[in-house]
This record gives C-alpha cells, structure tokens and sequence, in this order.
C-alpha cells in the first residue's frame, strides 16, 4: 500500500504533531506500507526516526516557492492546467492507494477561495481520483460557508474528497449546513492526543514553570491589535512572575512567532527564556512538564490537555472553545481584553489545589478522547475497505 499525507508543515509544530499521529498509526497498523510525505520543510531525521526506510519526501512546494518569483507557474498555466499543478503543492503522485490530509483549518469563509484557488483544488482532488487514490481530511475546522467561493469549495469537496472529518460540532454543523455531502462527512476530535511527548532536556529545565505560547494570527485575523496583545501578554508573564512563579515562552510555529516571543521578552522587566528550534515530540515534551500553558496556539491547548496540564488559551476561532469543551474545560478562554479578569483566572490556575484538580479530571477525560482517535482510524480504514 502507498500513503500519501498531504497539508503538513514542519515550520508549525502542530501540523508536525498530526504528521507524526498519522505515521505513528500507519507504522503500528500498515508497517510494510510505502509512505510518501508532501513536505516542503520536512524535518527527515524526525520522519525516518518515526518511520524508517519506507518513505519518501515529495517537495514540489519548495520547487513551486522558487518558480514562482520567474512567473513560471503561470506561464506554464496558459499552455497546460495540468502541467502548471506539478509546479505547486497541490501534487498527487501516481500509485497512492489513500491520501490523507492534515491541513488544520483550510476551507470556510476566512479564506480566499476565488476562481483560481476552487479550479486547483478541483483539479487535484479529479486528478487523485483518477490515479485510483482515496482521499480522506483528517480532523480538521471547517467552514462557515457563507461566501460564493466558499460554496463552490463545498461543491468540489463533494466531488473529490472521500471522507470529510470535523473536529468539533461546529465545523460539523458549517459542512452540512454548506451543502456537503451526509455520507462524507464525520465528527471526531483532534487526533494528536495519543501521541506522548518526548522528554529531553529542555524538559527537564523548565519543568515546573508557566509556559507562555504566543501566535500572530491572533492579531493578523483582528481580535486584537498587535500593540494590546503584546501588552496584554506581558502584564500576565510580570503578574505570574511577581506570584513567585518562573515563566519561559515558547515558540509553536515558526520565524514570525519567534520575533513575537522576542518582542514580548523585551517588555518585561525581568525578562524569560525562549525556548524554539524544537520538533513536535520534543515541544509535546516541554509543555508536558509545564504547572500551567497559556495558549494562543491551537495545538499548544491540544498538547497541554492531552498531557494533563491545566491551560488557559487566547482564541481566533471556535476551534479553540470546542476543543476546551471537549476536555470539559470551557471556562478557561483567557479573554485578554479584559486583563483584571483574566488575571484572575491566572491566579487560580496557579493555586495548588485547583491545579491539581483540573489533572485529574483532564487524566478522565484524556482517555475518552484517546478512545475516540482509536475509533476514528478504524471507521477510516473500514470505510476505505483497507480492514473487516
């Protein structure tokens, strides 16, 4: 069998998490299984760590990043779609038996889907069709889809993809309501939590210490502006600090939330340790050992929760209330706008025994959602016929 993933990032440490989720369940359930990983900054040594000599990077992307500034890919588009699609990400390679898609959060009316964007999602879906593939989107946000161009995704959806898994009630709800198809369409949480963390020593050092996890998108989508997160998050850090707890910021992503962690140390007046350059299992493994995460990052939340460990998280999205709900958990959105609250909601956190309550109710609810990612992968390969 050959497996194509599609939709990941080694820059974003979550859509590293779900690369290393998928692996990790192809190597226990298909071991002989040839996997190709659609990368174009794949970190190789954690992947053939993870997998072994069975995989192969496709990095069509890298090549498209460089063709691009010559025009090419256009060029090449008025002479043949087809020929200008191998230029891009958006690349299906001959044989694979199942593509499975890990973009977190992709389709819906907070993103550009115009002409061209619909024409070259349709053509590679029909082009993996026609190759004999089977595509899945693993977990993911969806919707919702109010827009022309986003109804049109829906309709190229339906034609193209062979199963549609949303992560929450929501996106579930955006799906259906959006036209896509009942029988593609399934409901199962994020899919990263039966992945453990990687202690190293970087866990070790700031083990017992507030983790801090900025994003830009908070900014970038308008929630708040950039100067009044920036300041928002600085009076939490020099708050816990005065509390008498140690804090170290963490990088999620890439070069831009690591200027981000830069600027916010160099407004506190103690200052913190920034912790970047790590890879997935390595960054699940740091904040496994974290007394409390605060989360602008998704799958920042998504790791604290499923290593136990209280966390408060700054949102952009529902996908961030669902996912606390999911863990029984909703009351622990940090609204930064209204720091004398917020603050407060830090200070309980902080207290020994409402720590150590939220572990324990996380541990039950940890297992449930394990439970519910073992179920998912069996409805997956019973529904792509590939096990009774």
């Amino acid at each position: 069998m050959v497996v194509q993933i599609d939709g990941g990032s080694s820059t974003n440490k979550g859509a590293q998490l779900m690369m290393v989720a998928v692996i990790q369940e192809l190597k226990r359930r298909f071991p002989d299984a040839i996997l190709w990983v659609n990368n174009n900054r794949p970190n190789e040594q954690l992947i053939k760590e993870l997998y072994g000599g069975n995989c192969r990077i496709l990095r069509t992307a890298s090549f498209y990043r460089k063709v691009s500034k010559l025009h090419l890919v256009r060029f090449c588009g008025l002479f043949s779609r087809k020929l200008a699609m191998n230029l891009t990400e958006k690349h299906a390679i001959k044989g694979a038996d199942v593509i499975l898609n890990i973009g977190g959060f992709q389709f819906g009316d907070q993103w550009n889907h115009n002409a061209t964007n619909v024409a070259n999602w349709r053509d590679y879906l029909i082009r993996q069709h026609q190759f004999g593939a089977k595509t899945v989107f693993l977990p993911q946000a969806f919707g919702p889809f109010e827009k022309a161009g986003s109804k049109k995704i829906i309709e190229v959806l339906n034609d193209g993809a062979d199963m549609l898994i949303a992560r929450d009630d929501v996106s579930f709800n955006y799906l259906i309501e959006g036209g896509a198809k009942g029988n593609k369409v399934y409901l199962f949480p994020d899919f990263t939590a039966s992945v453990e963390p990687q202690a190293t020593h970087y866990s070790s050092e700031n083990k017992g210490k507030v983790c801090i996890i900025p994003n830009s998108k908070i900014f970038q989508t308008g929630v708040m502006n950039k100067d009044s997160y920036l300041t928002a998050i600085v009076q939490v850090i020099e708050h816990i600090q005065e509390k008498g707890n140690e804090v170290f910021l963490l990088n999620h992503e890439g070069a831009m939330d690591y200027q981000l962690c830069q600027a916010i140390v160099g407004m506190t007046k103690k200052g913190s340790p920034i912790v970047t350059g790590l890879n997935a299992l390595d960054t699940k493994g740091v904040i496994a050992t974290s007394k409390l995460v605060i989360s602008s990052r998704f799958h920042g939340v998504a790791n604290s929760l499923s290593s136990e460990v209280p966390c408060l998280a700054t949102s952009w999205s529902h996908k961030y209330q669902k996912l606390l709900e999911e863990y029984g958990q909703e009351n622990c959105l940090l609204d930064l706008t209204n720091i004398e609250h917020a603050l407060c909601q830090v200070d309980k956190m902080l207290e020994d025994e409402c720590n150590k309550s939220v572990r324990i109710a996380l541990h039950s609810k940890n297992e449930e959602v394990k439970s519910k990612n073992r179920e998912m992968w069996d409805v997956i390969w019973q529904q792509l016929h590939l096990i009774d």
